[in-house]
Parts: structure tokens; sequence; C-alpha cells
């Protein structure tokens, strides 16, 4: 009777499953946000952050970042090599960022003004008294270059430098399957049966996004590199992120998809914040939009169109070819798109001591 033999291939990757099995029950403690800093004012929750210097301080006026209120802002240093913080801390920058903390029933009625009003306008001004500026550089990421572009509109005599990152401006695009669903639901429902915002609920629209890249083709690559301490390290460092979310105010969520993805009012110049119209003509500082050029959850042509609605005429997009997680983690992006933002943030920037 003929032997068979056992083939090595099919042997080496029952292995790796069983190791990537192993792995994923037990995920290794990985460290995520590790570059330095200081609570340096609070309010209610929100707290500002100020990174000590990595180098000297060479360049101001200070740069304030702002994040989404769906997720940790600590993608932007998750860790060392792709850190964002550490790419302008490195080069001089005296960076803060704002720490929105996790939200709870009693935010439930926190709203759009709230953010922009209460929360980002105190930390402006904190560390434009702090630094002696009367203009600080401002960059949003996600929702929070959604927050970061309204409040440069609305107080563009705080702001030297707007960076807007990935950001939701222009909600009338089909290009993102999110912006085309979100037409179609009723925020009000999904309120009054939950109050907040439920993170599940966002996760499982960000998952089918990509199904199949989300869930079981990402754990085969994982399986393909298992024996590469590094890619697990880096693979678990973005699982602890997704996973690591909040959910998102109620009265928040409501308006967000009323006037955003339902009404598209900030191009149209159309969003009322308070009693304020949101002008984007009244943005005449240097604008720089940054995009990923295969972000399914905010694609360019969701950002792009700020560029032709302001009044800036220093203005310049810088495309990455990345996704939406991609523009801030992605290992090309820190080799090519960082070091033109750091570098466009100098030349608009004073020499400190000059």
């Amino acid at each position: 009777m003929a032997q068979i033999e056992p083939n090595k291939e099919f042997f080496e990757a029952n292995i790796k499953m069983l190791k990537c099995l192993q792995i994923s029950m037990n995920p290794p403690e990985v460290d995520v946000g590790t570059t330095p800093a200081d609570v340096v004012f609070e309010h209610n929750k929100m707290k500002l952050l100020r990174y000590r210097p990595l180098a000297e301080r060479k360049y101001g006026p200070p740069l304030l970042i702002v994040y989404a209120n769906i997720n940790k802002p600590y993608i932007l240093d998750l860790q060392p090599d792709r850190s964002v913080i550490r790419r302008f801390l490195e080069n001089g920058v005296d960076v803060y960022m704002i720490e929105w903390g996790d939200t709870t029933e009693a935010d439930m009625f926190l709203t759009i003004e709230d953010y922009i009003d209460s929360y980002i306008r105190r930390a402006v001004d904190y560390v434009r008294k702090e630094s002696g500026a009367k203009k600080i550089s401002l960059m949003g990421y996600c929702i929070g270059g959604f927050f970061s572009t309204i409040f440069a509109s609305l107080y563009p005599d705080r702001i030297r430098n707007l960076i807007v990152m990935s950001a939701p401006i222009n909600f009338d695009t089909d290009k993102g399957p999110l912006h085309v669903w979100t037409k179609h639901i009723d925020p009000q429902k999904i309120v009054r049966a939950f109050n907040n915002c439920p993170p599940e609920f966002l996760n499982t629209s960000f998952l089918l996004l990509g199904p199949l890249e989300n869930t079981c083709l990402k754990y085969i690559k994982l399986c393909d590199n298992i024996e590469n301490e590094e890619y697990v390290k880096n693979f678990f460092r973005m699982e602890k992120w997704l996973h690591d979310d909040v959910a998102v105010p109620g009265r928040f969520y409501e308006e967000y998809i009323k006037n955003g993805y339902q009404q598209n009012l900030l191009i149209k110049n159309e969003l009322v914040i308070g009693k304020k119209k949101v002008n984007l003509k009244n943005i005449k500082m240097p604008l720089l939009v940054l995009v990923g050029t295969n972000d399914n959850l905010t694609p360019p042509d969701a950002t792009t169109p700020l560029i032709k609605a302001v009044r800036s005429k220093d203005k310049k997009i810088l495309e990455n070819v990345s996704g939406h997680i991609g523009v801030s983690v992605g290992s090309y992006a820190h080799k090519h798109l960082w070091p033109r933002v750091v570098d466009w943030l100098q030349k608009r920037s004073d020499k400190v001591g000059d």
C-alpha cells in the first residue's frame, strides 16, 4: 500500500493558523500613546494635553490637534515610528491635543455648538494665553476636521494656519458607502432607543464598509505574518484602538446626521451654530487639506471641496495612497506625507527667538 507523504506547506499553514488562533485568544500587551504629555487644562470631561518636547522648540505658534469624538485620539500616537505627534515634536513644534473623554448618559444633550463654543474655544484660548500668541495653528482629523473648519470660520482671528485631515466637509458624495446609507436612516429613532449612539452600532457600520477586509482577510494576513513579532504588535495596537471606542452623544449624533449627511449644510454655508451662521468664506488663513486616495469612510470628494469654498490664497491639497486610518499610521504616510506636512507648517510659522 502506497504511503502518503505529508504535505509540508499544509503542515506549516496549520501551525501558523494554530498560533494565530492562540494569540488572538490571548492578545499580547501592547503600548499605545507613549509620547509623554501633561494635562494642562480641563473642562468637564475634556482634557487638554501638552506634549513634552522631543527637540528644542523652534517654531511657533503652537499647534492644537482636534480629533473626532467617536474614537480615542491616540491613533495619532499609536507607536513611536508611526506617530503624527512625534513627527511635529521632533521638528520643534509645540503640540497640544484635545482628549474628549468617555461619553456617558450625562453627555447625551451635547450639541455641535457645545463642542465648538464650550470646549474647542476654551482650549484655543488657553493655548493662546499660555503661549502669548494671538493666533495658533489648528489641525482637525475626521470629525475633528469638521469641528476645526467650523471653528476657523467662526473665529478666524484666533487661527493662523488650518490643517484639515480626512474630514467630512461636503457630504453630498456617492463615493463612500456611509454617505449613501446615512441619507436614509432616522437618527432620532436611534437616539430614542439608546439615548447615546452606541459604539457597537458605529463599529458595525464601519465594518460593513469592507466586510471581508475588516474580518477574515485581516486575520489571514495575521496568520501569514505570525512569525513577524513587529507585525503582530502593530496588528494588536490597531485592534486595541479599534475596540477602544466611545458612544456618541445623542443630540450631537442627531444634529450631525441631519445637518451633515442629509442636508449638507456646512459646504452650502447654511449651518447655524447657536445663533451664528457658519460661512466658509471667513476662512482666509493658510489651509492644508490632507486626504487618503482610498478612503471609503471619508472619500476625497468629501474633503477637497473645502479648497474652493474658502477665501484662502495660500491653500494646498496633499494626497496619500491610503485609506482613512492609513493617513495617520501608514508607513508610506510617515515616509512621504508627514515630512511635507511638517515642512508646510514650519514655513508658515515663526522661528522662536526671531
